[in-house]
């Protein structure tokens, strides 16, 4: 079998999108009006060591805050919250212990079989709650930027978007990749995969903002506008500026029957194809978003690519 030679242009194209994602989504930065960036400083804001809380008392906080914010539903579970802190602040006494946990899950040191297969809460048939990946990634992604130098690599969020977009990145760079299926509700594959990738991507690159963190805005950006969801990319003003450019100002679908998902999800289908009929400096003319630009222009170029392949 020919072995894969490595696309090593477009993975130019991706490192100097990371290279803007790292100037725009540093902390030392200016957040400016940008929703997202506010999310997560204030989800920051939360792990300072400053707090007059009790440690059991800001891990619950902060996981609610994340859930809240992150919309992982782990709330639909009683008591999902407490038990996740109680498992967390079991593994020691402070942060410390946990950040190492996490971290020797991120470098494949450790398995994460000990918080991420447990079931949390219960249901209101008393049956156990689920599982919450999802949440947990998102703690330890937060917990592990606190000490960037400590944890260089930082900790990847398992996200839908990023299940989506993993492997369209693998056969861009025309590199091996697992199934979606393989590394789907498996912290430990899901990380390894990511790991992987991650190595290639970042080969000679190195960057302000931790490798996992960086990966992550990349994989969870790019599966955005390939849903044609724009709403926590830009600020108001930008948005209501590229739904305008796209043609889409007061769109609304021909159907009597009104179902507000179904009518979103055809919307964000309206708006991928517009953003595939026009071209990059059309969707984003007036908008001075640079991340935005960067991240039109990339993807328009990575669908290119995806057509050519075919």
């Amino acid at each position: 079998m020919k072995a894969k030679v490595l696309n090593s242009a477009f993975r130019e194209e991706v490192v100097a999108l990371l290279g803007v994602m790292d100037q725009q989504l540093g902390y030392g930065a200016e957040s400016g009006p940008f929703t997202y960036i506010q999310q997560r400083n204030i989800i920051n804001s939360l792990f300072a060591k400053n707090s007059a809380l009790d440690y059991i008392e800001k891990v619950i906080l902060r996981l609610i805050v994340i859930d809240s914010l992150y919309s992982t539903n782990a709330a639909y579970s009683y008591f999902s919250f407490e038990e996740m802190a109680e498992k967390i602040v079991s593994l020691g006494p402070s942060d410390e212990y946990a950040a190492e946990y996490f971290y020797n899950v991120a470098t494949r040191k450790q398995t994460g079989c000990i918080l991420f297969d447990e079931r949390y809460g219960i249901r209101k048939n008393l049956e156990r709650g689920s599982r919450q990946i999802s949440l947990l990634s998102k703690y330890a992604y937060y917990l592990l930027q606190q000490d960037r130098v400590k944890y260089p690599l930082g900790f990847p969020i398992y996200d839908s978007l990023a299940l989506k977009e993993y492997p369209k990145l693998c056969k861009r760079l025309n590199i091996s990749h697992c199934a979606n299926k393989d590394i789907k509700d498996d912290i430990d594959a899901y990380v390894a995969a990511l790991d992987e990738l991650r190595k290639v991507v970042f080969e000679v690159t190195s960057f302000e903002l931790q490798q996992f963190d960086l990966l992550d805005a990349y994989l969870w950006r790019m599966g955005k506008v390939s849903e044609g969801n724009f709403s926590l990319l830009v600020n108001r003003a930008e948005y209501n500026q590229l739904i305008a450019n796209l043609g889409l100002a007061h769109y609304t679908t021909s159907e009597a029957n009104k179902d507000e998902a179904k009518e979103d999800k055809q919307f964000n289908s309206k708006v991928v194809a517009k953003c595939a009929e026009l071209d990059a400096d059309k969707i984003i003319k007036g908008i001075s978003d640079i991340m935005l630009n960067a991240l039109v222009s990339h993807w328009k170029n990575a669908q290119e690519q995806d057509k050519n392949r075919k």
